[in-house]
């Protein structure tokens, strides 16, 4: 049964089917089991093929952009795993069209090049645009809320009003459709998960030098405070957002909370970590970082079992001692 289903995802997909893949050469945590079967789609119809025979065969599968925001089980996963790579990229005056599968890195890094301003903070970021637009991820008072224009996917089943519907399954969303929120959107909350296949950007047009100022100003920020270089998943707990001040009584009776995060009613995560005193606090292979406590760096050796044991400790502290339930920003792929 396995050899035939290997088999046919070789006929349909031109034969670049691996089998037993490991996950962890895929990730920047270095953490991870191998995928049953692998396959590297280099363009969105690549993409599209893949899932349909994914689904054709009735076997589970799992997209995966640059791996920056994952933790991989060490059972790997059951099924397909389609690493994405359509990098397709033109600018077009201010709008940028880019393939999901494109780094999000690279694309900043070109248009702040091109003296287009927008992206100034995701110059050193990690993972690809597709999975930025789904964990709207940002930092440096940008996320991507504010530049995606319009996003095509695949795979809707129950389409959301406002949205244009082409054929054979795919969607145009339109930013006001996209639900995004801090770290937060609507392709997370859909089931089954859509496929984001590209993404139409508007930035603004600049001066280069200003851009590029920003830009290095943005890098140096992000060398200073996080451990670049190291394996990790990213900033692995959400920063957590209040109302007003009694939502956080109880932590404000432990610690001693600046003023800025009051009056941005949101507390990083890494502050409440570093406040339980857990930097450096380490299990197995993994530990937290001594240099921004809400990362959790593979020291090594870590497993993923090592990471969830950290990350179950590090919760039931906040929970217990300042009231706070961390949300992981990570998200977990064959467990």
């Amino acid at each position: 049964m396995v050899a035939s289903i290997l088999n046919e995802l070789q006929e349909k997909l031109g034969g670049w089917v691996l089998e037993n893949e490991m996950l962890s050469r895929h990730c920047t945590f270095c953490v991870g089991g191998g995928a049953k079967y692998f396959f590297h789609a280099k363009t969105s119809d690549e993409i599209v093929t893949a899932v349909k025979t994914a689904q054709d065969l009735n076997i589970p599968y799992y997209i995966l952009g640059g791996g920056s925001n994952v933790l991989i089980s060490d059972n790997g996963f059951d099924g397909l795993v389609i690493k994405v790579g359509n990098m397709d990229f033109e600018i077009r005056g201010t709008e940028v069209v880019v393939g999901a599968g494109a780094l999000t890195a690279l694309v900043a890094n070109q248009t702040v090049s091109a003296g287009l301003s927008g992206l100034e903070w995701a110059a050193s970021l990690p993972g690809t645009i597709g999975g930025a637009i789904y964990g709207n991820a940002g930092g440096f008072g940008g996320d991507m809320r504010e530049v995606v224009k319009k996003i095509v996917v695949f795979g809707i089943k129950n389409p959301i009003s406002n949205s244009r519907e082409f054929e054979n399954g795919f969607l145009e969303f339109e930013n006001k459709d996209c639900g995004f929120s801090y770290r937060n959107s609507i392709f997370k909350r859909m089931d089954p998960k859509p496929i984001i296949l590209s993404v139409v950007l508007e930035l603004k047009k600049s001066s280069r030098a200003e851009v590029v100022l920003k830009m290095k100003e943005n890098e140096k920020k992000r060398q200073e405070k996080q451990p670049l270089g190291k394996k990790t998943a990213g900033c692995f707990f959400k920063n957590v957002e209040f109302k007003d001040e009694s939502e956080i009584l109880k932590l404000t009776k432990a610690a001693d909370v600046p003023k800025e995060f009051l009056d941005a009613k949101r507390i990083p995560a890494g502050w409440i970590i570093d406040q339980l005193g857990l930097k450096n606090y380490k299990i197995g292979g993994a530990e937290v970082s001594d240099k921004h406590a809400s990362f959790i760096i593979n020291a090594g050796d870590a497993t993923a079992d090592d990471v969830v044991q950290l990350v179950a400790f590090i919760k039931t502290r906040a929970r217990n001692e300042f009231g706070i339930n961390l949300q992981e920003e990570v998200q977990y792929v064959g467990f």
